[in-house]
């Protein structure tokens, strides 16, 4: 479940918007708006699926980027699992985008105007480590992630985020 709840602060990452080439705020470009996302994590060992949904809004504030989240899981068996995610992003240094929560920074990851690339330890101890790759595009972003303990990987997410028809919503 850890794994599930932290996927997702990753995943929000990957909110798609318009621009082509890095620019200062090229990310946040991409990412402003409300966004639905769908797709799949699969269990590596158990090859047990659970399907993913998401209502994110995303906003620009003071050279920062809020999202807010409402995410549901729902396994194979078809018991569901609904939370909410609240982050931050901010510009680092040397291109760098500070990822946190709170007064926190959790995360670091580099974007080149198409992909975004996070890594992010978990725990206080390095083993466990989420890996995730977001591919901008005209039409939204493929966000893939691995989650792993060490290089064994224990999961494996995708999802595709396109933006929400705002009267549906």
């Amino acid at each position: 479940m850890r794994a599930a709840c932290l996927v997702l602060l990753t995943t929000l990452l990957s909110l798609p918007a318009a621009a082509s080439q890095p620019t200062a705020d090229s990310l946040f470009e991409r990412m402003a708006g409300r966004w639905l996302g769908t797709g799949e994590r699969t269990q590596a060992i158990s090859g047990r699926k659970t399907r993913i949904d998401a209502q994110v809004q995303a906003r620009v504030q003071d050279s920062t980027l809020y999202s807010h989240s409402e995410i549901t899981e729902t396994a194979v068996s078809g018991a569901a699992r609904s939370y909410v995610r609240e982050y931050w992003i901010r510009k680092g240094v040397s291109g760098s985008y500070e990822f946190g929560v709170g007064n926190k920074v959790t995360s670091v990851g580099t974007f080149d105007g198409t992909t975004l690339s996070v890594e992010q330890t978990l725990g206080r101890e390095p083993g466990y480590i989420i890996r995730s790759r977001t591919v901008f595009d005209e039409q939204g972003s493929q966000y893939d992630e691995s989650f792993c303990n060490g290089q064994k990987e224990l999961a494996r997410t995708h999802i595709e985020y396109r933006l929400a028809n705002t009267s549906s919503l």
